[in-house]
């Protein structure tokens, strides 16, 4: 079991647990030619179970008290690093994470990390996840993911692309095709909106030769805080993925993007719509933006309005950046539509400035479908690293043992990553 600490990218770690369960399993040592230097072990005592939290603050209810708490791994030992086989470090093991926010007034969980929890557990078979009675530590073993037919509310706190980055991915390592509905607040300032998702995160999985099954259908919309927006997304299984080779960014031909609004004046989205192109008309005379007006019961439950703009390269690369009203915001500039228009057109505009396949919020996707790749090499093109990005880097090669080369580029101030995959291959898919 590995040990980790603090709360940061607490979904990531589980996702990737979750990717590393479905892996192969490692192939037996050859047994000795000679006899035995040294005499055979003791078996290990199995230690108490770890306690199980209440279910009072929205947590999973723990299994039965039997169950072993398995083999202790602490990040940097033998076993952190990976057998001498070249094993993953967490191929088919446990997690444990410690110290969940402990120096914080609130310290523990979040609404939202235990909802993520509930929605882990829907979608995997023998899983199991275990919180201690304040909060602050977890322990979580992954199961199988059965794939099929999922529902589920998600928390008020983030929006729905929290949910569809870890989703994407999960699903196609699932026993069968996986189709969830998820309710809640589709355009949120925190999280990518579904509206990038389908115009961005799956044009790129369909690029990258995974299927052509995906699909994301906008039910109905809904803005924090609120919520009440709902959305089905279907990802296909795959036996496995293919390596990655984005090299190319090209030069942007066109921009396209959607002013979306609920609960408000259909005038906001054409109000950001003059917006955004009164930026682009000095650089690009192919801008289309369209508007998305949703009202009554496809409104959701709160008032909001946003734009989602996307540049299309000359290689088939997308580049997106987005801009909405945030409830919270105490600027009452970012409230006037010409200035979210215009806003979201200065975002894009450094996002191609920066360079690049993939913008800044793309990069973590990219580098983990190549670490979840055949052991082949696979090359990436990036623009400077994001922080999300660096983050993900080193639970790559915490989690599948995948370390990437890096290489900077000083003309264009780009990078270019390659790495050799982990070869995780879905062994739960039925065969038909």
């Amino acid at each position: 079991m590995l040990k980790l600490d603090g709360s940061s990218h607490f979904r990531q770690r589980l996702v990737l647990s979750t990717l590393a369960r479905v892996g192969p399993a490692p192939p037996p040592l050859p047994p000795p030619r000679g006899p035995a230097r040294h005499p055979a072990r003791p078996p290990i005592a199995r230690v108490p179970q770890y306690a199980a939290r209440p279910p009072a603050r929205g947590a999973l209810p723990p299994p039965s008290a039997g169950a072993p708490p398995g083999r202790n791994s602490r990040r940097g030992g033998a076993e952190g690093r990976g057998s001498p086989r070249g094993d993953p470090p967490l191929l088919q093991r446990p997690i444990r994470i410690d110290r969940i926010r402990a120096k914080d007034q609130d310290p523990g969980l979040r609404e939202f990390e235990a909802n993520f929890l509930r929605l882990l557990d829907k979608m995997t078979n023998g899983s199991l996840v275990e919180i201690n009675e304040t909060g602050t530590a977890l322990r979580y073993r992954p199961g199988y993911l059965t794939g099929g037919s999922v529902e589920h509310d998600c928390s008020g706190e983030r929006g729905i692309g929290y949910y569809l980055e870890a989703l994407v991915l999960l699903g196609l390592m699932g026993k069968r095709p996986l189709t969830v509905t998820l309710r809640g607040v589709t355009n949120h300032p925190r999280d990518p909106s579904v509206d990038t998702f389908r115009t961005v995160t799956l044009p790129l999985m369909k690029s990258l030769g995974l299927a052509e099954d995906f699909e994301l259908r906008i039910v109905k919309r809904g803005a924090a805080p609120l919520g009440g927006g709902e959305v089905v997304l279907t990802v296909p299984c795959v036996k496995e993925l293919r390596a990655v080779d984005l090299t190319d960014e090209g030069m942007v031909k066109r921009v396209r993007g959607i002013a979306y609004s609920m609960r408000t004046t259909p005038q906001n989205s054409n109000r950001m719509v003059d917006g955004a192109r009164g930026v682009f008309n000095d650089f690009l005379a192919d801008v289309y933006v369209f508007t998305d007006h949703m009202s009554g019961e496809k409104a959701g439950r709160s008032p909001g309005y946003g734009v989602v703009l996307v540049a299309e390269t000359t290689t088939g690369c997308f580049v997106s950046a987005e801009c909405c009203v945030d409830p919270d915001g105490d600027d009452p500039a970012e409230r006037v539509p010409e200035d979210v228009g215009r806003k979201a057109a200065n975002m894009l505009l450094e996002e191609v400035r920066r360079g690049g396949v993939v913008d800044s919020s793309h990069q973590a996707i990219v580098l983990t479908l190549c670490a979840l790749g055949p052991p082949e090499l696979s090359r990436v093109r990036l623009g400077p690293l994001a922080p999300y990005a660096v983050k993900q880097l080193r639970h790559l090669r915490e989690f599948l043992g995948v370390k990437f080369t890096i290489k900077p580029e000083n003309e264009s101030k780009t990078v270019f990553l390659s790495c050799v995959g982990a070869g995780v291959k879905n062994t739960a898919r039925r065969i038909q």
